[in-house]
């Protein structure tokens, strides 16, 4: 039994380190996809956190783990509302607040409508 967990600990070291390797291979040569391979390195590197604290959180805790996710899916709501910037509103009521509508209207007389066009025959020289 410790045979096989200390070849699992290798495996695990080794994989980390070939990933590393990749990481630091594309970023040195100017991959363009090095910041994809960052960003999900990244986003598995966050949900395994995630992963590992929900399941110590149900393993302490003999309840579902879905009594254990809540407060933090709710607490992600809070953070995103913070990190956007977000200002708690009352419902958008966009009906006038009274009954008279305020209109300004101001006579404009377009130049244009006024035929005064006059048509050439013949064209221009032009030299």
């Amino acid at each position: 039994m410790e045979t096989r967990r200390t070849l699992r600990r290798w495996m695990g070291w080794t994989a980390a380190a070939a990933i590393l390797a990749t990481a630091v291979y594309l970023t040195a040569v100017q991959n363009p996809h090095a910041d994809w391979f960052m960003g999900a390195l990244w986003a598995a590197v966050v949900l395994s956190v995630i992963v590992r604290a929900v399941r110590g959180a149900s393993r302490r805790d003999p309840h579902p783990v879905r009594r254990a996710a809540t407060p933090a899916v709710g607490g992600m709501s809070e953070i995103q509302t913070i990190y956007m910037g977000r200002v708690p509103a009352d419902e958008l009521d966009v009906r006038p607040q009274d009954d008279v509508t305020t209109s300004l209207v101001v006579p404009y007389r377009d130049p244009l409508d006024e035929p005064v066009w006059t048509l050439r025959a013949e064209p221009r020289d032009r030299a």
